[in-house]
């Protein structure tokens, strides 16, 4: 096999791989340990604490069957629609649980508004009930977020006053 035909072939192998294990409920969002736990639970068929490529392969057929429609071996864009919105409703419940902080099964205005107020008063380094343009570059490069090229979004500069 050229050169050129492995490395299409083990990137397309590796997408595959990243789109099934997202779709399957595989990992996605939350700490280390977190996703841990839920790829095994995912994959483990045997509880042994770990993943063989067995299981990884049966754990995939499986949804793959579970949402070919039509029995044909390969996943339309319907089908593949249907996995994908299984997979988010999971995430979305998880959310919604996030939000109901009483677990009212309810989300009020308050409860909506948690999270954004937390962020904004973080930001909000001045305390002056604005965020700028400089509070966010200086947020972003307290957390280490980077943006292309990994440089930090606010292109190396220092923080904020």
């Amino acid at each position: 096999m050229n050169k050129r035909l492995k490395k299409t072939f083990l990137t397309a192998a590796l997408g595959g791989l990243i789109a099934t294990s997202a779709a399957h409920g595989a990992p996605h969002g939350g700490d280390k340990g977190e996703r841990g736990a839920r790829f095994l639970e995912a994959y483990d068929a045997n509880q042994d604490r770990a993943v063989s490529a067995e299981e990884l392969e049966a754990g995939r057929s499986a949804r793959l069957k579970e949402f070919d429609a039509d029995a044909d071996g390969k996943l339309s864009l319907k089908e593949f629609e249907a996995l994908w919105l299984a997979r988010m409703r999971e995430r979305m419940v998880d959310a919604f649980q996030r939000l109901d902080a009483d677990g009212d099964a309810n989300v009020t205005a308050s409860e909506f508004a948690r999270p954004s107020d937390r962020r904004f008063m973080w930001i909000d380094r001045n305390a002056d009930g604005q965020v700028t343009m400089n509070e966010m570059r200086a947020g972003r490069h307290a957390r280490g977020e980077r943006g292309r090229k990994g440089r930090c979004h606010s292109g190396g500069r220092g923080h904020a006053q």
